[in-house]
């Protein structure tokens, strides 16, 4: 009786949920433009859902790479950890002032790049 009304929340939620999204705008990617609006706290908690994205991405893709491209998926693991949210946002908007051409790509792409430049040492030292 109790998993019964148990699976029966849960589907209402997920059905409520259903038509929210149905009804709703589609989210978009947020880009400079966006990110000048934010708060410090604001911008800490965006770059920390990117980064928790990428991590969880990077250990999907682990349980299908080879040995070299999961040492790499580690050490930026061992990167992103290390460094800070803080220090990762601080770089992304160091490179928003160098790159004005990419004001209109999504912030998640400048994280990334970020990320290929602060991590370069952690990826050279798993070799």
């Amino acid at each position: 009786m109790l998993k019964a009304a148990i699976a029966s929340s849960i589907m209402s939620v997920v059905l409520f949920n259903l038509t929210y999204a149905e009804n709703s705008k589609p989210l978009r990617l947020m880009t400079q433009y966006n990110w000048a609006g934010l708060t410090d706290k604001e911008k800490e908690l965006y770059v920390s859902g990117v980064l928790d994205g990428q991590v969880a991405l990077l250990n999907e893709v682990a349980q299908h790479a080879g040995p070299k491209e999961v040492q790499n998926m580690n050490a930026m693991v061992q990167c992103i950890e290390s460094e800070g949210v803080k220090r990762i946002k601080d770089s992304t908007e160091s490179l928003m002032v160098v790159h004005v051409e990419d004001s209109n790509k999504p912030i998640p792409l400048t994280i990334s790049k970020v990320l290929a430049y602060v991590c370069k040492s952690y990826r050279e030292k798993s070799k």
